[in-house]
């Protein structure tokens, strides 16, 4: 039997990156910036997207992309090839 005040089953843990940042599982989101491989459009333009605040979610080559605009994705996805 567990102590007073603990609880049953474990909390869910969460992974995010800055305190008090929601988990990408709970956030909710009007907008987010998603950037694929190609050819990459005005980087003035992604760098103000990104300070504004939305997620940052990569594709494969996006993650270049980030890496080279100095931006931390909130997630990459893709076989990373």
């Amino acid at each position: 039997m567990p102590k007073r005040g603990v609880p049953r089953t474990p909390r869910k843990v969460t992974n995010a990156r800055k305190p008090g940042a929601a988990s990408l599982r709970r956030a909710r989101w009007n907008s987010c910036l998603i950037l694929l491989n190609g050819e990459l459009g005005d980087p003035k333009t992604v760098r103000r997207l990104a300070n504004a605040g939305a997620p940052l979610l990569c594709a494969d080559g996006g993650a270049r992309h980030a890496a080279a605009l100095g931006l931390e994705p909130n997630l990459v996805l893709g076989d990373m090839d």
